[in-house]
């Protein structure tokens, strides 16, 4: 879906709330429209970099029990995967790739990887 940038900084401000109507799947769904959008010239790449900014603390995960390999989804951090931080890694990647011939661009979107990566690591407890 096409939003202008305003409508989606409120769509993921509203997201990012802890009693947030959106569900798990709606936030997925988001990330990669936005990032699908900006991709391909439909939509400001500074449009998904804020929605990446606005759920900074995006705490909603996966579950996969070890023991029966049921999957859940729970907003606990400690030892799950992170959906949607995965899926903006994910985009942010490919994202990165639009602009190879741009260095100062890919640069500064690893330097957001890197910071991005560090901190899913740190909040999600995953240092050895």
């Amino acid at each position: 879906m096409l939003y202008t940038p305003e409508r989606l900084t409120s769509i993921a401000a509203e997201a990012a709330k802890q009693d947030s109507i959106f569900s798990l799947d709606d936030r997925l769904g988001l990330v990669h429209d936005a990032f699908a959008l900006a991709k391909a010239g439909l939509a400001k790449v500074s449009s998904a970099l804020t929605l990446v900014d606005l759920w900074t603390n995006e705490k909603e995960c996966m579950y996969k029990c070890s023991s029966c390999n049921h999957v859940e989804y729970h907003t606990n951090f400690y030892s799950y995967l992170d959906l949607v931080w995965a899926g903006i890694a994910e985009n942010l990647g490919s994202l990165r790739s639009v602009f190879w011939e741009y260095p100062e661009i890919t640069e500064k979107l690893n330097v957001l990887r890197r910071v991005r990566k560090r901190m899913m690591i740190e909040t999600l407890d995953l240092r050895d």
